[in-house]
This record gives structure tokens, C-alpha cells and sequence, in this order.
């Protein structure tokens, strides 16, 4: 087993459309090419994962300042119980991976109980 050693974390950002009753989550990833991310879940933790490559060598500028980060992320989600797990669909646009997921029916919608006299 390879071990590796992570630093980074994408930022989140968590939302619930009670419109739609949708729970919406999105992962800021960006510069980092899809084929290096992975999505993993397990129960209602979903893990994003992946790897930040380096160019192509090409270039070796003499850096004054650097902040962009280069090697390996990881970030662990626990999602709340409502979320119907089994019915996530992820997507990839413009740096950022949305997970959508419908709520889960929990049956406390008002019910009238008639009672017999």
C-alpha cells in the first residue's frame, strides 16, 4: 500500500434547495484536470481525492512567490442523514465538482387520523 502524504483540502460549499428538495454540495478543484479526481462514499461520508500534476517540465521559472499548490488533496464530507446516498449524481464544470442528491421522503408531512365513535 502506498503511502502519501496530503495537505490540501478543497473548499466546500453545502447548500439544501428546499424548492426542489435537493441537497446540493461543490468542490472547488480548479486547474486540476478531471481525470485526477476521484469520489468516493461510504455510507454518508464522500470523499474527493486526487492529485494536482506538475507541468510538463517545460518551464523552470525563477519564482519570486508561489502559492499554487501541487501534489495530492483529500477531503472527507459527512452528509447529512436526510440525503438519499444512492441517488447522487456528480458533475464537473468550470473547476468546481457539484454533487446533487435528492432528500429523502421522511414522512412528516401532516396526516389526519379520523377516530371511530
Amino acid at each position: 500500500m502506498e503511502q502519501r502524504f496530503v495537505v490540501a483540502a478543497p473548499p466546500i460549499e453545502a447548500w439544501i434547495d428546499r424548492n426542489t428538495k435537493q441537497y446540493h454540495l461543490s468542490f472547488a478543484v480548479p486547474g486540476i484536470d478531471l481525470q485526477n479526481v476521484q469520489l468516493n462514499i461510504q455510507g454518508h461520508d464522500l470523499t474527493i481525492s486526487g492529485d494536482q500534476k506538475r507541468g510538463d517540465g517545460a518551464q523552470n521559472p525563477d519564482y519570486l512567490k508561489n502559492e499554487f499548490y501541487i501534489g495530492p488533496f483529500e477531503r472527507t464530507v459527512r452528509l447529512p442523514n436526510i440525503v438519499d446516498v444512492e441517488k447522487l449524481a456528480a458533475r464537473y464544470s468550470n473547476g468546481t465538482v457539484e454533487i446533487v442528491a435528492p432528500l429523502k421522503d421522511t414522512g412528516t408531512g401532516q396526516q389526519t387520523q379520523q377516530k371511530g365513535s
